[in-house]
């Protein structure tokens, strides 16, 4: 018996070339490969100014963050000073200071860079960082204290620095 093979009829050869047998033209492959490049390019600087704003985000995010824990530690010198018997703004008079989250009371703003330790932001210990926390406190009157909790820090390829403030009220009961 004899075989007879015969060509696959599901596999076809592609070819570059027209069905007149002329292949590509250089000005044809020319024009292709700049369409591709300028896609590539595309998305190269789409993928450069997603990796910027990741930075300003999380910039904005800690700030926010440690703003936040100004605006806590003083609501718990306040608590203390209620539970010690104290009257509720004792050692909280107008001005400008920095807190820790281990301090039991207000520092004098000094202007320092907060340091990372790896898990907390403080003064004591840590690599500096660029943001600096300042607790403002002022009072509107005898029974109303404001804290503002100041956060700057400098910003990516932005000029000048870049301040984040909340601000909460207390008020005597």
């Amino acid at each position: 018996m004899k075989k007879v093979f015969q060509k696959n009829k599901s596999f076809t050869q592609h070819h570059f070339w027209n069905k007149n047998g002329a292949g590509f033209t250089l000005l044809e492959v020319l024009v292709a490969l700049s369409v591709l490049i300028m896609g590539l390019l595309a998305s190269v600087s789409l993928l450069t100014k997603t990796s910027s704003l990741n930075t300003v985000i999380s910039d904005r995010l800690i700030a926010s963050h440690l703003a936040q824990e100004g605006i806590e530690l003083v609501r718990n010198l306040i608590d203390n000073n209620i539970l010690a018997g104290e009257i509720w703004n004792h050692g909280l008079s107008a001005g400008d200071y920095q807190i820790d989250y281990n301090d039991n009371n207000l520092q004098n703003f000094t202007d320092t860079p907060l340091k990372f330790d790896g898990s907390l932001y403080s003064y004591d210990s840590g690599q500096p960082t660029k943001f600096k926390r300042k607790i403002h406190i002022f009072y509107e009157n005898n029974d109303e204290m404001v804290v503002q909790s100041i956060v700057t820090w400098q910003g990516h390829r932005i000029k000048g620095d870049i301040t984040l403030t909340i601000e909460d009220h207390f008020y005597r009961e």
